[in-house]
């Protein structure tokens, strides 16, 4: 399905023809047909498994989170979401009780592009009222998050279990968010 991106990084839930659930309607066909699975898949198999997505009990919470929390929270740091999602991510953290930690929340499928577009991370920036010299940014993947934060001068982080020696050089990387309280110069 990532090859089929509709282009200039616009959001692939609201530009897909049968809006954001045929987008998944078609990722569920798309896998199961990779299984083997020939025939029509039946209605109820889609939604139950659409359905377990929009459960908070499908996602965890990286474990040091809280303690990057509590350390922002004592410093009156902001804390916020560029996510490539659909539009079921706000309800999601709105059930994991961690909606209210996060401004601003950009959402892709709400927004209409997806990182890596530059678009997505300005918006984020002037939401924050911030200097890009004064935001960081923590993600999982170089092409979608690391790269392009840094393009605009924020301080990125690649969050990543890979081995330092596999990394592109010069990469900054942590292995868990707690890990920021080290690596961060955190004078305010």
């Amino acid at each position: 399905m990532a090859t089929k991106n509709p282009p200039d990084y616009r959001d692939r839930y609201c530009t897909h023809p049968n809006g954001n659930d045929g987008w998944w309607l078609e990722l569920i066909q798309a896998f199961v047909k990779k299984l083997g699975y020939t025939g029509p898949l039946p209605k109820e198999a889609s939604k139950e498994i659409f359905a377990a997505f929009d459960s908070e009990k499908a996602w965890r919470v990286e474990s040091s989170f809280y303690q990057l929390l509590d350390f922002l929270r004592e410093k009156q740091i902001g804390l916020g979401i560029i996510s490539n999602w659909d539009l079921r991510l706000r309800g999601l953290l709105e059930k994991a009780g961690l909606l209210k930690e996060f401004s601003p929340v950009i959402i892709s499928a709400e927004f209409g592009y997806e990182k890596p577009s530059p678009r997505i991370f300005q918006e984020a920036e002037k939401l924050s009222g911030r200097p890009p010299s004064q935001l960081i940014y923590v993600g999982d993947k170089l092409e979608l998050d690391y790269y392009p934060s840094q393009a605009l001068g924020w301080d990125s982080y690649l969050l990543t279990q890979t081995k330092e020696s596999e990394l592109p050089k010069g990469c900054r990387y942590i292995r868990n968010l707690a890990d920021l309280l080290e690596l961060k110069d955190w004078k305010i």
